[in-house]
Order: C-alpha cells, then structure tokens, then sequence
C-alpha cells in the first residue's frame, strides 16, 4: 500500500474534565506505529486545565474544539464526527490508552474489503497499574481478525455483545457509511451503540483478534454520576435501541435473540446498580430482567445477584468488588501483550 493510498484517521477524543490523563491518552497516539491521522480534541465545556494539558502538545495533527456549553456525551460525539476531515472515525476514551500497533491494525482490517463499515476490538479494564489487567472483554476468534455480517447469526449477536456493550475507545467507522439519523435518540448511555449497530445492520464490521485498548478504570462515569446513568433502566435503554434500529419484522429473530440471551442475561449489571446508584433502581431492573426474559425465574444466576445485591450493604458489596478485581481477578487473567508508549518525545 502507498502512502497515497493510506487511510486517514480521525481520532476523535471526547473529553469532560479529564485534565489527568488527556495527556496518556493524546500521547499513546502521537506514538502509533501508524503515523498518517489527525486528532480532534471535542471538549464538552470542561472547567479544569484539560485546555492547558492539549495546548502543550505541538503537534500540528491535533485540534483543538471546545463547546460553548456541554452538550452531552451523545451531541459531543456528534460534534467530533463532524469536525474530523478523515477517512476513518476512531474514537478514544479521554482516559483510555492506546496499543502501538492500534491504528495499523484498524487500517489492514478495513482494506479487507471496500464494504467494511466498521472496527471494533477486545480490551481490558485497568486501575494503577497499566501492566496489571483486572478485567478483560473476550477475544471473538484468538487466531484472526474475524469478519462478521449481521446475518451471522448468532455469533452477531456475541461478538455485539463483547465489543460495544461499555466502552467507545476503539470504534472506528468508516465515514461515508455514518449518517445523522445513526445517532438518533437521547441516550446517552449508549450513545456509541446506535451508530455501530446501524452500520453493522448494512454493512460488515471486522472484530479484530489483538487487544487494543487499556481503559483507566478510576474515572468511570458510571460511578461518579450513578443516579444520573441509570435513573433510566439500561435493559428499557438497550430494547428500545434495538426496537429502534431492527424494526423490520426480517430481523425480529435477530432482536429478540439478542434481548433475551443478552440483555436479559445480564445479571452482573445489577452489581453496579447497587453499588452506585438508588435501591429502587436495583429493583427496577430486576424487574424487567425478569420481563423480558421470563426463564430468569428459574435461573440461579439470576437469584444469586438479586439476593446478593439485596442483602448486601452497597458500601460493602462495592470494597468487594474492587478486592475481587485487585487481588483475584489480576492474578487470572494470562498476561496480555499490550505495546504502548505515553512518553512525550
């Protein structure tokens, strides 16, 4: 491939108050074995130095756009799309860290073939220590960077399922497949979702096999404004996305795999409920759990985390978590081979 023929990404870095660890962020790109991108700062109205931490940067690959207001995660996200000039849109988390290796390995997978719409990758969860993995999203195929249709069915639906589900670092969309309405709906919690989804729902996506992003666990949005994220259920929010999007009756089989496998299956997000948001919402959500997946009555998955969540205090369940994380979690997980570099050069 050319140096005329290469792709240009546009690494868009939405950011809110993350002065902290902009800077890891903005270097682990500037230090990518693939040089041809530019980086596009969306600041949503911060208050706090992140202006300072971008402007001390000289690299005239970044730019630098700030709201007048904040707009909301799903708007900003928006905003830098519409600021990016590439011909790649990869986004990265404010506080999430790149691979070396990341951008080359994007751009090979996409010339897989013209029609790719999409990019995705595992990644793992880290607190201090970046060489110290304490969760880890699995690998849909260890041995090759897997090309998926939607009509793969159901390995669509895992594969959606261990890449989108949390994180926005390492999406990347080929741009002219974007469009407006991919970004309907105020939803803030997954505002990343609805666009992957409507480009994977035309186009094939390509899931690729090494771990390309380390996600900095200590600002978790999550837990700062627990009360905000989840006054609306995220099951409701994932099947109304998914209502939305797969509406055709073609894909009914599709959707309600995935609502009743998936989302409906998914009891670990009670945990996080109840260690940082309201009770009510705890049993809101088992609730609709049981709603839309009526065989939960019976699974002793879905028992162990409702009464456990129940019983247990949230100030202790949350020590508990972190401890698994820290002190079990950390020493399972097999050795990750995550190349990075954060130094200024």
């Amino acid at each position: 491939m050319t140096e005329k023929e290469e792709l240009k990404f546009s690494v868009v870095i939405p950011v809110f108050n993350m002065a902290e660890t902009i800077g890891d962020s903005i270097s682990s790109v500037l230090n990518q074995t693939y040089q041809n991108f530019e980086i596009i700062v969306q600041d949503n109205d911060s208050t706090d130095k992140t202006a300072e931490v971008v402007m001390s940067f000289s690299d005239s690959r970044i730019h630098y756009f700030k709201n007048d207001t904040n707009i909301g995660y799903r708007n900003n996200l928006i905003a830098g799309w519409k600021n990016s000039k590439g011909d790649i849109l990869y986004y990265l988390g404010a506080d999430d860290v790149l691979s070396k290796n990341a951008l080359i390995e994007t751009s090979a997978a996409f010339w897989i073939d013209e029609n790719i719409g999409a990019v995705t990758r595992p990644y793992f969860w880290f607190q201090e220590d970046i060489n110290i993995p304490i969760r880890i999203t699995p690998v849909l195929n260890e041995k090759k960077d897997d090309v998926v249709a939607i009509d793969d069915f159901p390995k669509a639906i895992i594969a959606l399922h261990n890449e989108i589900l949390g994180q926005v670092s390492g999406l990347a969309f080929r741009k002219k497949y974007l469009r407006d309405n991919f970004f309907t709906r105020d939803n803030e919690w997954i505002a990343h979702g609805f666009p992957f989804i409507n480009v994977f729902k035309d186009h094939p996506v390509v899931f690729l096999k090494n771990y390309q992003v380390a996600v900095r666990i200590g600002h978790n949005t999550m837990r700062e404004n627990g009360y905000t994220a989840y006054k609306i259920s995220p099951t409701t929010r994932w099947v109304d996305m998914l209502d939305e999007i797969f509406f055709e009756k073609e894909y009914q089989e599709f959707k309600n795999y995935f609502i009743k496998k998936v989302i409906a299956s998914n009891f670990i997000g009670l945990v996080q409920i109840r260690c940082y948001s309201r009770f009510k919402f705890l049993l809101r959500e088992m609730w609709y759990l049981l709603k839309y997946r009526w065989q939960n009555i019976f699974s002793w998955r879905f028992w162990f985390f409702s009464l456990g969540c129940i019983i247990m205090p949230k100030s202790i369940l949350a020590r508990m978590v972190d401890w698994y994380k820290n002190r079990i979690n950390s020493k399972i997980i097999k050795k990750i081979d995550f190349q990075y570099d954060i130094n200024r050069n």
